[in-house]
Formats: structure tokens, sequence, C-alpha cells
């Protein structure tokens, strides 16, 4: 008879087994959009020193694709605060993508053109003179196998209810981005359930670790 330890190990694996992993680029948006400081105001960002004192403290994700050069002129300042509003924008997306993970709503826009916003695309002429799409973060995470569209399976992209974080579920069955979130909820739920008795002994029991 397997132990309580051993049939755990045996559970995680066969979990792992239907372990769907992220798609590489789609992993490092997913990290860009949550390095976004909740509090950015992006309207207020105008120019090379504004953007600068934003992302002073911002994740190195953020900050690196952002400001990839130290910011010399302010055509350059321009660039980066347009890269620092598409991320913004993909931010928006990938959140309208994390609402159609409840079943009702996969029901209801399965096949049907569904509206994420504005998704900034980049078009220019080149040195021949034809007009030329330029790729971006989002459009490769599109087209991430052999260069072809496939899209996201937009089921697997959700919130979790935590952290308010961005994640990917790589099973179908996953309800948090980590076990830490997992666990924080689970104690949360079990102290909203706790009948008044139970919260009084939680308490006496706590004061008496204390």
């Amino acid at each position: 008879m397997q132990t309580k330890n051993e049939q755990k190990a045996s559970s995680a694996s066969r979990k792992g087994r239907f372990l769907t992993e992220t798609p590489e680029k789609l992993k490092v948006l997913i990290d860009l959009v949550n390095a976004v400081p909740e509090n950015l105001g992006l309207r207020f960002i105008q120019d090379k020193n504004t953007i600068e004192i934003a992302l002073k403290d911002a994740p190195d994700e953020l900050r690196s694709y952002v400001l990839p050069n130290e910011l010399t002129t302010e055509r350059e300042a321009q660039e980066a605060i347009e890269r620092l509003r598409e991320v913004c924008i993909w931010r928006d997306a990938l959140f309208s993508f994390s609402f159609l993970n409840l079943p009702k709503q996969i029901d209801e826009h399965q096949g049907k053109p569904y509206s994420f916003g504005q998704i900034p695309l980049s078009i220019s002429c080149d040195e021949q003179g034809f007009i030329t799409l330029k790729e971006n973060l989002f459009t490769e995470v599109l087209r991430e196998k052999n260069g072809e569209t496939v899209g996201i399976e937009a089921s697997r992209v959700a919130l979790c209810h935590n952290c308010q974080r961005i994640y990917w579920k790589g099973r179908k069955d996953q309800t948090n981005c980590s076990t830490d979130c997992a666990k924080v909820l689970r104690n949360r739920k079990w102290r909203e359930n706790m009948t008044a008795e139970q919260k009084q002994r939680y308490k006496y029991n706590r004061a008496k670790k204390d």
C-alpha cells in the first residue's frame, strides 16, 4: 500500500503527463505584461524625463524591452513610449483572453469574431518602395510554429484570482498561477466557511502558538 506522500507523488506525476508547456514567446509576452506597474499613469508619460521616471523601479523585463538603450534624443524617447503603449495594449488583450476562460463565454464566442481592442501593427515602406508589416512580439506569438499563424488557445490564458496576474494553464483544470496562490485561496475559502465555533477555536489555537 502506498504512503500518503507516495500517493501525492503519483498523482503529481499523472498530472504532469497532461501538462502543456507555455509557448516560449507567449511566456515572454505574459512576463512582460505582468511587469507593468498598476499605477503606471500612461497618459502622463510624454517625454524622456517622464518615461525614465515611470520605469525607474519597473521590473527588468519591462525596462529592457521598453528601454533597450540609453535615451539620448527625444525621438528615441517617443519610440520607447510607443513600445510601452504597445505593452499596455497587449496586457488589455490578454486580460480579455482570460475572461474567455469561462465555459459559458467560450461557448458564446467560439467560431465567432471577438474584438480584443486595437492591437498595434507597424506598417512602413522599405528601401525598394514596398509597403511592409513590421513584426512585433504579439504577432510573433501568433506565428510561433514555423512562421504560420496558429493562434493562442484562449481557454489556457487565465487570470489568477489571488495575485491578479495573467498565467498559462498548463493543465485544463488549473485554477491558479502557482501552488502558493492556490494555497492562499484554499485557506481563505476554508476560513470563510468556518462556523462560529471553528473560528473561536482557530483564534484560540493561533493565540497559543504566539
